[in-house]
């Protein structure tokens, strides 16, 4: 990378990755909201934040577009794209044309690919290059990366980490799918969260005694996104595979506990909210989420969230995904 860059280096040291990702880096950069300047000017602590979480999104899903960053850093488009530039005159990433707008994505380059394993700046490193984009793909890997940054946002400190697509793929199988009878299928992603069971003892039916403490759980919870409208037989051949997924039926072991589903549109949600009803599929105990994309990257928590477990759902505001009540009759 050469001496006209030392910014940079002294942007990317562990420390500051580690400090970021521990106490919430989503949370921690002030300085970067409003307008560029104030990102321009910002303590060297807060650049290093800022860089690190760029190349962070960019090792684990391969390529981001000015959008993404924007969005995640909570700053204005031009001023992501400026910190992209930078990036790539330091050599780190680089842009390939994108076949769309915005016109330019970026991706690591081989020393940006090396500084990000030694700096440890994401615990998967995307094996991604401009010779494998493809452009039909490239508004669902994108909106990967927002709902990666939304979730990571609303769980706060309960999020304990994040396992790419790429990465269940290239592992072969993951811990959920090795059993699946129907054949491998992978989630958009899998989700580790720390989860509350608040436990009710109800005496009588509606009759509340006492309430206990909440007891922490780590839970896996799969994630899918749902852009496009499928077919009947696509949703009915999905489901069907989804379910010894998430739930061992000739073992009565629940292998997942959570899956959120992130739609694009009312007709897409009609659709999930049917074969995910369906009685001919036994999901176990598994609870079921359905948010809009757009309402959930805006609004995070206080935005709805469709709760459905064993065929019955309710509305509820997604910063209580985590919180779950689990009522003991006497």
């Amino acid at each position: 990378m050469g001496k006209s860059h030392p910014l940079i280096l002294s942007d990317l040291n562990a420390p500051a990755v580690q400090r970021c990702c521990v106490n919430g880096w989503f949370g921690r950069i002030e300085m970067s909201r409003g307008n560029c300047g104030a990102t321009d000017f910002a303590p060297e602590s807060d650049q290093r934040i800022i860089y690190g979480l760029i190349l962070e999104l960019i090792a684990r899903f391969g390529y981001v577009s000015a959008d993404e960053i924007s969005y995640a850093l909570e700053i204005n488009w031009p001023c992501a794209r400026r910190r992209l530039d930078f990036l790539v005159k330091a050599n780190i990433i680089k842009k390939f044309p994108s076949l769309t707008l915005p016109s330019d994505f970026f991706c690591l380059t081989v020393a940006g690919r090396q500084l990000c394993k030694k700096w440890g700046d994401s615990d998967e490193i995307s094996d991604f290059t401009p010779g494998r984009y493809k452009a039909l793909f490239q508004l669902h890997s994108r909106f990967i990366v927002k709902s990666y940054v939304a979730i990571r946002r609303l769980l706060g400190p309960d999020f304990l980490g994040w396992v790419s697509e790429e990465m269940l793929q290239r592992e072969g199988e993951s811990v959920v799918t090795n059993r699946n009878i129907h054949g491998k299928r992978i989630f958009d992603g899998e989700i580790f969260l720390n989860t509350a069971l608040h436990t009710t003892v109800e005496t009588t039916p509606g009759m509340i005694q006492s309430r206990e403490r909440a007891i922490i759980e780590r839970w896996r919870c799969g994630f899918e996104l749902e852009l496009t409208l499928k077919s009947p037989g696509q949703y009915s051949k999905q489901f069907q595979g989804l379910a010894p997924q998430v739930y061992d039926g000739f073992r009565q072991e629940q292998l997942i506990q959570m899956v959120l589903f992130l739609y694009r549109s009312p007709a897409i949600f009609d659709r999930l909210f049917k074969y995910v009803t369906h009685p001919q599929n036994d999901y176990g105990q598994c609870i079921f989420y359905f948010s809009q994309t757009d309402d959930f990257f805006d609004h995070l928590g206080d935005c709805a969230v469709i709760k459905v477990l064993e065929g019955k759902y309710r509305s509820m505001p997604a910063r209580e995904i985590n919180q779950i009540k689990v009522v003991d009759l006497c």
